[in-house]
């Protein structure tokens, strides 16, 4: 998930205005950005909803069991890892050439030493599964902090510059609504989450009055920036859990969601490093064609004809792959319309080279340029340490419609587009011509980006996603099926931490004794 913290630092301020104006504290970090988004969760459905298991299983008791990892992301090699590490016969099976899944390193395009991500990039301060994953790589990660902040910059219908303080006054209305529907969220998690999962984004912000301009422009950037949905496609319960309350004190997730750091070379290495240690047990070049659950056992037949016997099956898998397998045997009807209706965002990245980084004097190496024209988010696309003078490329991000609306128009034609409107701003010099694009919506091993969950899908299905609560964890798990990645992460969708920790859990539920 890309969602800078601009935005959200503005709807923030909004709050915190309204709280001094009504003489009421400051809202203070979580400690946990994710805490209310898993609060709802468990509400709708822990108990029996999945595989309950301590944070340590009982590995011991797994010896003997055969598990097939299918999926070669980083969901599929975090399961991979935890399996080998428990010594258990595992062996992982993806369809494409290589490991990485969705993420996908790129060097010496932009210049010799440039390293960059056509796929996830970004790691907040709280992603501990990531982080802990990057060092077991023998990686190291990049402050994008280092040296001076950059600035957040949103694009106003005028092409000028909307102050954040601006942009908060016109927020105020609508993060007051946004709090006081976070505070009965806190109070009854079940009934309210099914009252605001109902809305739109769209319905949602009409129904407070927000209307068109600078401020309504700058919410549904973010929301195709985060989701790749457009406003009208996604579900308003994602509003909430970004001003949360939990048990009566008002939180702010800023200091956590901080998208602070990238791995030094690219997310990418960490998949290239974890499959050249596990090599022997890794199998390229084999999709999986379908499945068939039978008593106590999973069939599993690829595309090439092989056939697999295992005791246990995670798949590592987006949803929309999941529904082009023949699946035959139980499979619970939730579990069915999950698959059958969930589906991926549309981002899209148009990467554009440029002879000096002139941004940096205003974005820094973690700042961006927000606009509801052409694309929807801009930022410095360097995964390697730069000198400010050097050689460098902007990544111009398109959400949601946008994605679908430059389909039709060549890479340079998109990218002069977006250059000639953030320039002005950000003093640019003329591209210099180098261009990358990605097209995860066409890829035919991905069809989409990241989550973006449709109004009502969240409340139906949440007891379906991979919970970590009170020193439990819940499996996304069908009988000897489990499923994981980011779709599936309880606090972390769309983020590489949510991939890598329904990876573990899936592997820890996989050696977990049965009955």
């Amino acid at each position: 998930m890309r969602a800078g913290t601009g935005l959200w630092r503005a709807l923030e301020r909004a709050r915190t205005l309204n709280l001094a104006a009504a003489g009421e504290p400051r809202p203070v970090s979580t400690g946990d950005d994710g805490v209310t988004r898993r609060r709802v969760l468990a509400a709708l459905g822990m108990a029996g909803a999945g595989l309950l298991l301590p944070r340590t299983p009982a590995w011991s008791r797994a010896a003997g069991r055969r598990i097939v990892v299918v999926g070669g992301g980083l969901a599929g090699l975090a399961a991979l890892r935890r399996l080998r590490a428990a010594g258990a016969d595992a062996i992982l099976y993806e369809a494409r050439g290589a490991v990485g899944g969705r993420t996908r390193s790129v060097r010496g395009v932009f210049a010799p030493d440039h390293a960059f991500d056509e796929g996830g990039q970004l790691v907040n301060s709280d992603h501990r599964d990531m982080r802990a994953l990057v060092r077991a790589a023998g990686l190291r990660l990049i402050d994008r902090r280092a040296g001076a902040r950059g600035e957040e910059v949103q694009i106003g219908r005028d092409s000028r510059k909307v102050p954040e303080a601006a942009l908060a006054e016109e927020l105020r209305a609508v993060a007051a609504a946004i709090t006081a529907d976070s505070d009965r969220l806190d109070r009854d998690y079940e009934a309210v989450a099914r009252e605001i999962d109902a809305l739109s984004v769209t319905a949602y912000l009409d129904r407070q009055g927000l209307a068109a301009g600078d401020a309504r422009d700058a919410l549904e950037a973010g929301i195709r920036t985060e989701y790749g949905l457009e406003p009208v496609e996604a579900s308003a319960l994602e509003l909430l859990f970004n001003l949360p309350t939990v048990d009566g004190a008002r939180f702010t997730r800023l200091s956590l969601s901080d998208e602070r750091w990238v791995v030094d070379g690219g997310a990418g290495r960490v998949a290239e490093r974890l499959a050249a240690r596990m090599a022997p047990a890794i199998r390229l070049g084999k999709r999986l064609a379908g499945l068939a659950v039978e008593p106590g056992r999973v069939r599993l037949a690829f595309a090439d004809g092989e056939e697999v016997l295992a005791d246990r099956a995670i798949l590592a898998l987006p949803a929309p792959l999941l529904r082009e397998l023949r699946i035959e045997g139980p499979l619970p009807s939730p579990w069915r319309a999950l698959i059958d209706e969930v589906r991926l965002g549309a981002n899209e990245k148009v990467i554009v080279g440029y002879d000096k980084a002139a941004w940096r004097r205003t974005l820094g190496g973690d700042g961006a340029i927000w606009s509801s024209e052409g694309f929807s988010e801009a930022w410095d696309a360097a995964s390697s340490q730069r000198a400010a003078d050097a050689p460098g490329a902007l990544t111009y991000l398109l959400g949601g419609g946008q994605v679908a609306a430059a389909a039709g128009q060549g890479t340079a034609e998109v990218a002069a587009a977006a250059h000639r409107r953030t320039a002005p701003l950000l003093s640019l010099p003329t591209p210099n011509g180098i261009l990358r694009r990605t097209r995860w919506s066409e890829d035919p091993l991905a069809r989409g980006s990241y989550i973006g969950f449709r109004p009502g899908q969240l409340t139906r299905f949440g007891a379906l996603l991979t919970l970590e609560e009170g020193g439990e964890t819940r499996a996304s798990a069908a009988g000897p099926l489990l499923f994981a990645g980011e779709w599936l992460s309880d606090a972390w969708p769309g983020y590489m931490n949510g991939a890598v920790q329904t990876g573990r859990i899936a592997a820890d539920a996989a050696l977990a004794p049965v009955g």
